[in-house]
């Protein structure tokens, strides 16, 4: 099984190599990528994890890391007095971590970074990661590559929609009860809403007849605001503001989307990307190393070196492992692994 998920690990990365390196191809060319590390098991005692890095351009995987931090035969010798053997079995030790799980993801993003200029001639510049990202902390300390070479964080744009929603969320659960300067709650009909958060434009909604505060909204005929859609027929005097937002609300909620609007938050999500890629992979890894059965080192070197292949690829791309382990493949192989693709 090790000779295998090795020959595996040598299959998984050509094809989308090439098309990275086809649309650039100098190492100092700087391209934006995701970072994520799942954990085989939530918390902190979690004794197998990954760390992968997706293209932003083609979506698939260009690298991983895999975290291993059990070894069977130093827990089997443990109570072993003979120095000859443990000695032995430090040099064969298969873990190649010990701090704490929630490190992973430091230790596996560094390495990932450390490797990109020789591995795969890249620079990882643009570092699309979670809020509260440790990974890219560590990458800025370390400064893996020259020092005329900065290192900005992206925010993935559904994590910050997400964020939208729970403070807004936040903010009613905490003036539940309270009164505003109208005498009336925070919440009810025709007050904030959940409806009214997932549609929430702050001018748009404080605009009203007499006055009118739609500068920020698109313009055109297809544009989204009612007002700006009369505007450009000049039939903005027949449009009439319905159901804006009371102003004892909009001035309740303005702090929270002062602090969610800040330049610098909207500057990182102007790519408008996600990390559903990254979460499409660990997906497929956890199909294959369920998190509710422990998985030794082959296992999780097989598995995740497989999920590679077939997030990449195809289950088609199997063929070719087969064929360097110099197994040829036959037609219901064949057919089967078509028809898994066409299902996809």
């Amino acid at each position: 099984m090790s000779s295998s998920s090795e020959k595996l690990k040598q299959a998984k990365i050509p094809k989308e190599f090439d098309e990275e390196t086809g649309m650039n191809k100098t190492k100092e060319d700087k391209m934006p990528h995701a970072f994520d590390s799942p954990r085989q098991k939530r918390g902190h005692t979690s004794m197998n994890g990954v760390v992968t890095v997706t293209s932003f351009d083609t979506g698939k995987v260009l690298d991983f890391e895999r975290l291993y931090k059990f070894c069977t035969g130093c827990v089997h010798k443990i109570n072993v007095h003979n120095p000859e053997k443990i000695e032995g079995q430090r040099k064969a030790c298969t873990a190649n971590y010990e701090d704490s799980s929630c490190g992973m993801e430091v230790a596996g993003t560094t390495a990932l970074c450390a490797r990109s200029e020789h591995k795969l001639s890249l620079h990882y510049v643009q570092y699309l990661g979670y809020e509260d990202s440790k990974g890219i902390a560590a990458v800025l300390q370390n400064k893996p590559y020259d020092d005329n070479i900065d290192i900005t964080k992206l925010e993935c744009v559904g994590h910050v929609q997400k964020r939208v929603d729970i403070r807004f969320g936040w903010l009613k659960r905490d003036m539940k009860g309270q009164k505003l300067s109208d005498d009336k709650g925070l919440g009810g009909k025709g007050r904030l809403t959940d409806s009214e958060i997932d549609q929430l434009h702050y001018f748009h909604k404080i605009s009203t007849d007499a006055n009118p505060q739609h500068f920020l909204c698109p313009y055109g005929d297809n544009s989204w605001c009612k007002f700006n859609q009369a505007k450009a027929k000049n039939q903005e005097n027949e449009n009439t503001h319905q159901n804006p937002l009371p102003e004892a609300v909009m001035i309740a909620i303005k702090p929270v989307l002062n602090d969610l609007s800040k330049i610098d938050l909207l500057k990182r999500c102007l790519h408008g990307k996600t990390k559903n890629t990254n979460e499409s992979f660990n997906s497929a890894v956890w199909q294959r190393l369920p998190k509710t059965v422990y998985n030794g080192l082959q296992t999780l070197k097989l598995g995740v070196a497989d999920a590679v292949v077939c997030f990449n690829e195809g289950s088609i791309a199997k063929a070719n492992v087969f064929e360097i382990l110099q197994i040829k493949p036959g037609k219901f192989m064949m057919d089967a692994l078509k028809a898994i693709d066409a299902e996809r």
